[in-house]
């Protein structure tokens, strides 16, 4: 405690820890200046060589709108009706948008999508791609649908871009940018394919219902009420049954784009030459400081600590 408190110990540390000063790091530098620049450019070849056995990915994009953007509102009455009867009516809210998102992104879904288009092998054991001739290579997958479910999930993205606007992005990206599209285009045509037969089968459910209800009731008014909800079933049963674009309507199309959206090469091997060097010069500047430096022998070949002597 009285050590710390000594003026005459703290000038004597203070002045021990300015010897340390940016003069040390500089020779620490020049002492071993040609590990400094060999080590990072070594570290940038193998960065680059690694880098040429990377496959090109690329990106495609689909844009696409919300088809029932504008809907009629239900009256307050068939709403309340509909609430006690378990049945959905149409309504002016964006909840239709987000079931279609969060039902494309469900593992069943997914599952479903890839056992169905037989995309096991090219999502999980792709091999390499002709861009020229459009082949492309894979290999044989055993693994589990889980597996390449979470898989596809990596490599699949979808969002609403605005909360008032209707605009939904989705993008794949693959080593096939043909693959990639098509697999946007298939994805659309199931997901509005699958929504339209299940909107119309819970119609039809709903119209099964009414009409019990109506068979079992003398109220005129009731029965009025019924038959308006009956006819607002029997429309989007219909609109469901005939519009091929349900749930999404496609407003700028996939296709395979020819630029790649990855690997940046000239970026990674930046990287790693910076990275190393920063890490070598702090290697050398602590071993200078400890009186050591990285010596090289060519014969043998070895790398190993040579103490400084320093006056």
């Amino acid at each position: 405690m009285q050590e710390n408190s000594d003026p005459l110990n703290q000038v004597e540390i203070s002045s021990e820890e300015k010897e340390f000063s940016i003069k040390d790091i500089f020779m620490a530098i020049w002492t071993n200046r040609f590990l400094i620049i060999i080590f990072p450019l070594l570290v940038g070849s193998i960065t680059a060589i690694y880098n040429l056995t990377l496959a090109d990915v690329y990106r495609a994009e689909i844009l696409l709108a919300t088809s029932d953007s504008k809907t009629q509102s239900p009256s307050t009455a068939q709403s309340s009706l509909a609430a006690m009867a378990g049945i959905s009516l149409p309504s002016g809210t964006d909840n239709k948008t987000l079931i279609a998102i969060e039902t494309v992104k469900s593992k069943k879904f997914i599952s479903e999508f890839l056992i169905r288009h037989d995309a096991l092998p090219a999502l999980m054991a792709p091999i390499s791609w002709n861009s020229k001739e459009d082949i492309l290579e894979v290999g044989e997958y055993h693994g589990s649908i889980q597996e390449a479910t979470k898989q596809f999930k990596r490599i699949f993205y979808v969002e609403k871009l605005s909360q008032v606007q209707p605009f939904v992005l989705m993008t794949i990206t693959h080593i096939s940018s043909t693959q990639a599209r098509d697999w946007l285009v298939y994805i659309v045509e199931d997901l509005n394919k699958s929504l339209s037969q299940r909107d119309v089968a819970e119609v039809k459910e709903s119209i099964q219902y009414l009409e019990e209800q109506i068979s079992n009731t003398n109220v005129s008014d009731l029965k009025e009420l019924f038959y308006g909800m009956i006819e607002s079933q029997t429309s989007k049963a219909m609109l469901a049954e005939v519009r091929s674009e349900y749930a999404f309507r496609v407003i700028d199309p996939a296709i395979a784009p020819e630029a790649k959206h990855s690997p940046y090469r000239g970026i990674i091997i930046l990287q790693s030459v910076i990275y190393s060097l920063i890490a070598i010069t702090l290697l050398c500047i602590m071993l200078y400081i400890n009186n050591y430096k990285i010596l090289f022998t060519r014969s043998p070949l070895r790398v190993s600590l040579s103490e400084i002597n320093r006056i």
